[in-house]
Parts: C-alpha cells; sequence; structure tokens
C-alpha cells in the first residue's frame, strides 16, 4: 500500500512539473516493478489520470496557463481517439503493447531532446 501512495506522489509530482500524464510514470512503474500486465497497468494508469488531470488543469487555470478553446477541440479528437485506442489494445497482445509504448517514449524523448538541443537551454524566468 505504501509503495503504492509513493508512486503516486511521484507520479502526481511530475505530472504538475512537467505535464506528462500519469501514464508515463504510472505505466512502467506497474509493469515493471509491481509486475502488473501491461493492459492492466494502461487501466489502471487511465484511471488515475483523471484525478490527477483535473487537479493540475485547475491549478494550472487559475494561475492562466490554461486554453479552454485548445482544451475543447482536443477533448473532441481524444474522445473518438481513446474509444478507437482501447479497442485496438483489446485486440493485440501485451507483449506487443509493451514493444509500441516503449518505442513511442523513446521517439517522443528524442524529438523533445533534439529539438531543445538544437536551440539550446533557455531557462524561463518569472515575476
Amino acid at each position: 500500500m505504501l509503495f503504492f501512495i509513493l508512486l503516486g506522489l511521484l507520479a502526481g509530482f511530475l505530472s504538475g512539473l512537467l505535464g506528462v500524464g500519469g501514464g508515463v510514470i504510472l505505466v512502467p512503474a506497474l509493469t515493471i516493478y509491481f509486475k502488473m500486465g501491461i493492459k492492466e497497468a494502461m487501466g489502471t494508469s487511465l484511471a488515475v489520470i483523471v484525478f490527477t488531470a483535473a487537479i493540475g488543469a485547475v491549478r494550472y487555470h487559475t494561475q492562466g496557463l490554461l486554453s479552454l478553446n485548445t482544451v475543447l477541440f482536443i477533448v473532441c479528437g481524444s474522445v473518438v481517439g481513446t474509444l478507437v485506442g482501447v479497442y485496438v489494445n483489446s485486440r493485440i497482445s501485451g507483449d506487443v503493447l509493451k514493444i509500441v509504448f516503449a518505442l513511442f517514449l523513446i521517439f517522443i524523448g528524442g524529438k523533445m531532446l533534439w529539438g531543445t538541443a538544437l536551440k539550446g537551454i533557455q531557462v524561463e524566468e518569472r515575476e
């Protein structure tokens, strides 16, 4: 129980700090350290993200850092995308999902790292 609470603390902190969905932290942690099946980890992560995202979004909104118009448009697509994704998830093996998930994280991480390296690291100053 304590380890799950600590995992939640880490996922929540990184979600608030970096804007990453809990899936980036929770899915690997649940599958690697808690030996949960990938599909169960994904479902669990989605359920947790509901609460984490809601709290984070409210806090960002109070700071004027949330584009509600953008949210509405993205939600329209993401609802349909989620339904299709869950359907496809149910049709492929857990091993294939692990490979696809790992490749996705590597690809996105590489794009972000490469983009930052090309632009140079900039520190944002807040008043």
